[in-house]
């Protein structure tokens, strides 16, 4: 697993520094070392180096595959590697948080206050985040002072035992796609999607964050089951051939999911949830407007906060 070839790289380094993302995720689960090192440019470094999209690795990357005229030989989408190589660094960046030795505060760096010069007493609150890549946006779902903030950063490949301060990635990217399926918005393709259309635009930051206030705060009619209500999963799951029992117990189990929310909702308390607010570090795009604009509840005030500078 962690033989290295003549070069002094490992099969973890090279799927690295090609921005071979499942090639990447297949090791790991498979338990490749993250920390070993090799040379490369002259300098020591680790599999989460070799997949930063330098400059100087940009270079030797065209020179291993063009040669010494540095005319690439292969047809690749350079884009969607770079794409695959930001979540390749957060990836193993999100394993060697998992090792007791890397210190776990170099996710979340640090906390400030700062005083407001004009008013006298007032303090602001400030949260750093290392978000291991440019390309990455960070937002904060603020839902009042009864309940804890909820931060995300952008991407799927993360979940949120490695990365802690942020919700899972990977759980909530999902959770955006059903929405989407539900209530039948189109997202926008993208050639970062990888095998499933429209993820790319489902995991910013801000939608994973709506969908996680939805999935808290709201139920969806035809995900429940209100007690004494007449449901057709009964009717055909009683209706299955006995060869189809795998399928039965499949749609008995949906169903006494659908029931505890339907209970849940019997009891819901009624001064719910009728105000948050998302605040992202970059300008929300057009299409995570129309998103929350075209699924958000009607009851619910929500505001949505493009970044601030503050000098």
């Amino acid at each position: 697993m962690d033989a290295k070839v003549i070069s002094g790289y490992t099969p973890l380094m090279e799927a690295a520094f090609w921005g071979r993302l499942e090639n990447v995720q297949i090791l790991l689960d498979r338990g490749a070392n993250t920390i070993l090192k090799c040379i490369h440019d002259g300098r020591l470094k680790t599999a989460q180096e070799l997949a930063e999209n330098t400059r100087s690795n940009a270079w030797i990357r065209s020179r291993r595959v063009g040669g010494p005229t540095c005319e690439s030989l292969v047809n690749d989408d350079t884009y969607a590697r770079d794409c695959d190589r930001d979540d390749i660094r957060h990836l193993l960046r999100g394993r060697m948080f998992k090792d007791p030795t890397v210190p776990a505060h170099l996710a979340l760096q640090g906390f400030a206050f700062r005083k407001d010069k004009e008013v006298p007493g007032l303090l602001s609150f400030t949260t750093y985040y290392s978000l291991f890549g440019k390309r990455k946006a960070a937002a904060v779902l603020h839902r009042g002072r009864n309940l804890p903030d909820v931060s995300a950063m952008s991407g799927w490949a993360h979940d949120d035992e490695s990365d802690k301060p942020f919700v899972s990635g990977n759980e909530w990217t999902a959770k955006v796609l059903s929405l989407s399926r539900r209530f039948d918005f189109q997202l926008q393709p993208s050639d970062c999607d990888d095998d499933k259309v429209g993820r790319y635009e489902a995991s910013h930051a801000e939608k994973q964050l709506f969908a996680y206030l939805i999935d808290r705060h709201w139920f969806i009619k035809d995900e429940m089951i209100l007690p004494g209500q007449m449901d057709e999963l009964a009717e055909s799951a009683a209706n299955l051939d006995i060869q189809d029992s795998d399928e039965a117990r499949s749609r008995q189990r949906e169903r006494v999911r659908k029931e505890k929310l339907g209970k849940l909702y019997e009891i819901r308390p009624a001064d719910g949830l009728k105000e948050a607010a998302i605040m992202a570090n970059k300008p929300i795009c057009e299409e995570c407007k129309r998103f929350i604009q075209e699924v958000r509840p009607s009851e619910l005030d929500l505001r949505v906060h493009d970044y601030r500078m503050i000098d």
